[in-house]
């Protein structure tokens, strides 16, 4: 049977967490099937304003009732029906409730094929879209989990935390996030500390000039700065001096009795003795099934592929696993040069790059 008419109060969850879905008035059976304008108009599909819907409009209306939900809004509005059944029918759905931060990132992309034009394109069931779903859920609970450790620290005022990873990038992005997370309430500054840049805010602005270089002058900030900071060092295991050690116990003396924490990214998990007593060791994970898919598709986007099939995207991205971001994305462009497409065969590359991540580590992550 086909309801038709799925939407917020069409569902219910009862009690014991039983969930119940109300309301088929609307209900044909799919041999019967020919009800054109069935159903409430903002949770309608587009082949609802014609005839022969199917499953299909069912999980459309279930992908814009759940779209709802998270944000609050409608993926489709208008100011009146006439105007609403225009962009059903013709314009994408607006998807930028989900771009604030707040949501995975791969979330759009699953909401996105559910609410495909064709029905054809779409989901060809509810449990291949609560599929991709719980992918995006398995991903974000990963991310949560490093990452809310992190945030937890640090509002705990552990006055040291190294992250230990090959992907500065990915680090300071979570960074970012846990510093939007904690500032809920009350702005909080993070700056970044590199040889090269030397001290610069949030934003990429320079903070401090004579600080290029010179991790010295970066430390005195720690000092000198703003009452509620985290400060990110980049690389620090490479400027161990007895002098800079001694600097670094003083800072976390001064942090521990601010709101101010001191976080160090880098490759090399080696921490002084003087250091280990008040350092936190986080590592950093590489990427995982989820940001795998996701990469695959904007590999894809960007070298100007069209988006890979379902089973393609999971034959790349499983293969992937264990690389780098960045070591996935050279075996990805480098298939796409090679072969002139994005395709399975692209997978033939992984094996020289784990190999090369062998000679260089020793090691490979899983």
């Amino acid at each position: 049977a086909v309801h038709r008419n799925i939407r917020p109060s069409s569902i219910v969850v009862q009690p014991d967490g039983t969930v119940k879905i109300l309301g088929f008035g609307l209900t044909r059976l799919m041999k019967h099937s020919k009800a054109a304008w069935a159903g409430t108009a903002g949770y309608r599909a587009p082949e609802q304003f014609g005839d022969g819907a199917g499953c299909s409009a069912d999980l459309w209306g279930l992908a814009v009732t759940f779209f709802e939900s998270l944000t609050g809004v409608l993926p489709f509005a208008a100011p009146d029906e006439e105007a609403l059944k225009h962009r059903i029918l013709y314009d994408l759905p607006n998807l930028a409730p989900l771009a604030t931060g707040a949501f995975d990132a791969r979330l759009p992309r699953v909401i996105a094929k559910a609410l495909e034009k064709d029905p054809e394109q779409r989901y060809r069931s509810a449990a291949e879209f609560v599929a991709d779903l719980r992918t995006v859920a398995r991903h974000a609970a990963m991310a949560n989990h490093v990452e809310g450790r992190i945030e937890v620290h640090l509002r705990a005022h552990f006055p040291l935390l190294y992250l230990q990873t090959h992907e500065e990038e990915r680090a300071l992005a979570s960074l970012l996030r846990v510093r939007e997370a904690m500032s809920a309430k009350k702005d909080i500054n993070l700056y970044v500390w590199s040889a090269t840049l030397g001290l610069r805010d949030r934003e990429g602005k320079e903070v401090a000039p004579l600080t290029v270089g010179d991790p010295v002058q970066a430390l005195e900030h720690v000092f000198q700065g703003p009452a509620e900071a985290i400060y990110v060092f980049l690389d620090m295991h490479r400027h161990f001096t007895p002098v800079i050690v001694r600097l670094i116990r003083d800072a976390i003396w001064t942090v521990k009795h601010t709101r101010k924490s001191l976080v160090f990214v880098g490759a090399s998990s080696s921490i002084p003795e003087d250091l280990s007593a008040d350092a936190t060791l986080f590592y950093y994970p590489s990427p995982d099934m989820a940001e795998m898919e996701h990469l695959v598709d904007e590999i894809a986007v960007a070298e100007g592929q069209p988006s890979p099939d379902g089973k393609i995207r999971d034959t790349l991205a499983r293969a992937l696993l264990g690389l780098t971001r960045r070591e996935a994305e050279r075996v990805l462009c480098r298939g796409i040069a090679k072969r002139g497409t994005l395709d399975a065969g692209c997978a033939a590359g992984v094996l020289d790059e784990k190999e090369q991540a062998v000679r260089k580590d020793g090691i490979l992550e899983f």
